[in-house]
């Protein structure tokens, strides 16, 4: 009796010093993870969204877009996935696709092709800015956003105990009023 006295202190006395220590997983908190301020006269749009993800998979958003206003889309995500994230952004009512970019972070100044997250440097604002697109439609659509992270380096698509990493992903959306 004596000894199973001393393993239940002796527990107790290490359980609050090791839990904060051991890992139950990869938990990740994304709310609030960027915070980003509009310039004005663009504020924050609610179909802003902000997601879990992990590599290895896709992701699909809808985001109905008006006329009469413009929209800033930007495109954040953890460190995690060492930028290497496509996105293909389509107009639902056309069917045409408006982005495909693959996520390669491996040119400067954000040219064609290279990674949507790569900030590049703008010599008017004397600033690094994270790229943005703008899309002004014509006539009330839905754009499906399309967010692939890919496996990580050298791990095929038939790989039974494959790693994967989870992180944040952000798609900004900032909007504003336009007259035609």
């Amino acid at each position: 009796m004596r000894k199973l006295k001393l393993k239940l202190v002796v527990l107790l006395f290490i359980i609050p010093f090791a839990l904060p220590t051991m890992s139950f997983g990869q938990k990740v908190d994304c709310a609030g993870k960027w915070d980003i301020q509009a310039e004005p006269p663009y504020y924050e749009s609610s179909f802003t969204k902000i997601a879990t993800c992990v590599t290895g998979k896709k992701y699909q958003f809808i985001i109905p877009l008006s006329t009469g206003k413009e929209y800033s889309i930007s495109f954040y995500a953890s460190s995690s996935f060492n930028s290497l994230l496509n996105v293909i952004m389509e107009d639902q009512n056309s069917g045409k696709e408006i982005l495909n970019l693959p996520g390669e972070n491996v040119a400067e100044n954000n040219a064609k092709g290279t990674c949507v997250l790569e900030p590049y440097y703008d010599e008017q604002k004397q600033r690094n800015i994270h790229p943005y697109f703008i899309v002004a439609p014509e006539n009330a659509t839905n754009l499906k956003i399309i967010i692939d992270i890919p496996d990580l380096p050298g791990q095929s698509d038939v790989a039974v105990n494959k790693e994967t990493k989870k992180g944040c992903v952000k798609i900004l959306i900032l909007e504003k009023e336009v007259a035609y």
